[in-house]
Formats: C-alpha cells, sequence, structure tokens
C-alpha cells in the first residue's frame, strides 16, 4: 500500500466532509421581506439603501404619484423590517424625479440625492434632507452654467458635518464636466467645484468618496481625442483644492470608464471600471494609488470568451 496515497484520500475525504457539515449550518436563511407598492401600484424601483447604527434600513428611488411621472420615494424599516414612514418628493414640474444615493448622519438625519426634471426638459441634481420621523426639512436644487442636464452620482457626509455631492454638470461650452458641491447640515452651500479636462470635451464623474483625513476622493472618465476615454481620479482638500489628478489609458488606448472606488484604511484607493481591450470586447481594469495618488498596479481580468466585461463595484478587507 501507498502510505501517501492513502493519505491524500484520507485528507480528501475528511475536507469533503468538514465543507459539507460546515455547509449544512451556514445556509442563508430569510429574516424579513417587505415590498413596496406605490400609489399607482405600477412600477416601484428602489436604487440605493443604507443602514444605521441602530440597524433601520432606508431605501429610495421612484415611484409613479399620479399620472405617468416618477417621483422621488424613500422609505424607512426597522431592523424587523417593520415599516417606519414613507416619504416623496414632488419636484416643482412634477415631472420625473428620481433618488439615486441615500445616507444618515448619527442623529437619524437621512439625505437623498437625485435628480429633478424641470418643465424645459433638463434634470437638475436635487438634495433632501429628512428628519428621524421622515419629516423634509429642506430641499437644494442645482442648476449647471450650461442651462442643461446635471446628473447626481452620489453624496458623502464627513465627521464634521458637512455633505458633499457629486456628479457631472453640463458647462458653458465646456460639455460635461466634473462637479462637487459642499453644504453644511442645514443646506447652506459652502463652495462649488468644477473640472473641465484639457480637451474640453465630456467628463463625467461616477462616484465621490471621502479618505480617513477627510479627503475628497473622485473617479470617472474623461474624454481625450488621442485615447477616447480614460480614468479621472482626483483627491480635493476640505477646502476644494484640487491636490492631484491621475488619469488610466488602457493598453490600446481605447474606451476606459472608471465606476467605483473603494479608500482603504489605510488611505489607497482602489479604482474599477470597464476597458477596451484586446478582444471583442471591454475588461475589469482595477487601479491601486497611494494616498498621494502614486500608482501602486493596475490589473485586468478578460473573460474566458473575451467579450464584455463590465465590473459595478469594488472593496477592500481590513
Amino acid at each position: 500500500m501507498n502510505v501517501s496515497n492513502t493519505f491524500i484520500r484520507s485528507s480528501a475525504i475528511l475536507l469533503l466532509t468538514l465543507l459539507i457539515y460546515s455547509d449544512s449550518f451556514s445556509q442563508v436563511s430569510e429574516e424579513w421581506l417587505h415590498r413596496y407598492t406605490g400609489p399607482e401600484s405600477s412600477t416601484d424601483t428602489p436604487t440605493k439603501f443604507t443602514k444605521d447604527a441602530a440597524g433601520n434600513f432606508y431605501v429610495t428611488g421612484r415611484t409613479i404619484v399620479g399620472g405617468s411621472y416618477f417621483h422621488i420615494v424613500t422609505v424607512k424599516y426597522n431592523s424587523s423590517g417593520v415599516k417606519q414612514w414613507i416619504a416623496k418628493y414632488i419636484g416643482a414640474a412634477d415631472q420625473n424625479d428620481e433618488g439615486t444615493s441615500i445616507l444618515t448622519d448619527n442623529s437619524g438625519n437621512v439625505y437623498v440625492s437625485g435628480v429633478s426634471r424641470l418643465v424645459s426638459g433638463q434634470f437638475d441634481i436635487i438634495l433632501l434632507k429628512y428628519n428621524s420621523s421622515g419629516v423634509q426639512q429642506w430641499v437644494r436644487q442645482y442648476n449647471g452654467p450650461g442651462n442643461f442636464d446635471d446628473i447626481s452620482s452620489g453624496i458623502a457626509l464627513d465627521n464634521s458635518g458637512y455633505i458633499y455631492a457629486g456628479g457631472y454638470s453640463y458647462g458653458s461650452g465646456t460639455g460635461y464636466d466634473y462637479l462637487i458641491i459642499k453644504y453644511n447640515l442645514s443646506g447652506d452651500q459652502i463652495w462649488t467645484k468644477r473640472w473641465n479636462a484639457p480637451s474640453n470635451a465630456d467628463d463625467y464623474l461616477k462616484k465621490i468618496s471621502l479618505s480617513p483625513d477627510g479627503k475628497i476622493v473622485v473617479t470617472g472618465f474623461s474624454y481625450n481625442p488621442a485615447s477616447s476615454n480614460d480614468f479621472v481620479t482626483q483627491k480635493y482638500d476640505t477646502s476644494g483644492t484640487l491636490i492631484w489628478t491621475q488619469t488610466y489609458n488602457g493598453p490600446n488606448s481605447l474606451d476606459d470608464q472608471a465606476v467605483n472606488l473603494k479608500i482603504d484604511n489605510s488611505d489607497n484607493i482602489y479604482v474599477t471600471g470597464k476597458s477596451r481591450g484586446t478582444g471583442t470586447g471591454s475588461d475589469y481594469a482595477t487601479v491601486k494609488y497611494s494616498s498621494t495618488g502614486v500608482q501602486q498596479w493596475a490589473q485586468r481580468y478578460n473573460g474566458p470568451f473575451s467579450n464584455e466585461d463590465i465590473p459595478a463595484s469594488v472593496d477592500a478587507d481590513n
């Protein structure tokens, strides 16, 4: 008898037994399910949710409220899935409105960002604040200098009580530009920063986040005539001063579009998005930067069929 082979087989059987045993105690079980049906019993679409320190859940999105237009709806559930309140927002034009991001502060206030359509047809960025009971405290709307579409890409809240809204906004002769707006908790606008790439083409900010030291980090993509769209990642201080800008251009100088970012506990930044590769479609492309904007590495993933590979998010462990 070959003792080595017997040991390997026995070890494999033991490992398989342990995996099966472990799996039998790790099945996912549904704690609760709650469905929200709008007043028209029509299409209701959630877009983002968040959870506060007390275990309450908050969902925002859109619902049809009269007629055929979508409006912003935000719902709070407690940790047991029991609905606490519903808040709806109908813009002044009573046209399409949608909540796209949501967060809470330590006092239980809720902040929702999204878009609101005007009678003239363009979208403005909208920011709403609700108290812990779902009562609207204020609403702020942003219309850029181009008097055309302004689209929200997210919000972030720092430890000093300031809200940062990010998105892209049509400029005056500059196409779409990166946009960051800083507000205090009363809804007062502190500053607005716009960024237009040297090519003067379209720039789409897709994600905003805060680093452990309170700096503002954004990513998205910008068109360059020489290389199509490239990832563009930037870091700002709390005064809105641009600290650094880094770009990522894929190996073939084709279309590269960043969609999300994550900042770890050491202030390293991870950006992911789709990047046109050597095959027929896009690849995953993930880039790591240090806190000072120095690229640490870039990794790509091409699926087995060299077709479209499109990431949606990125995270990092401790």
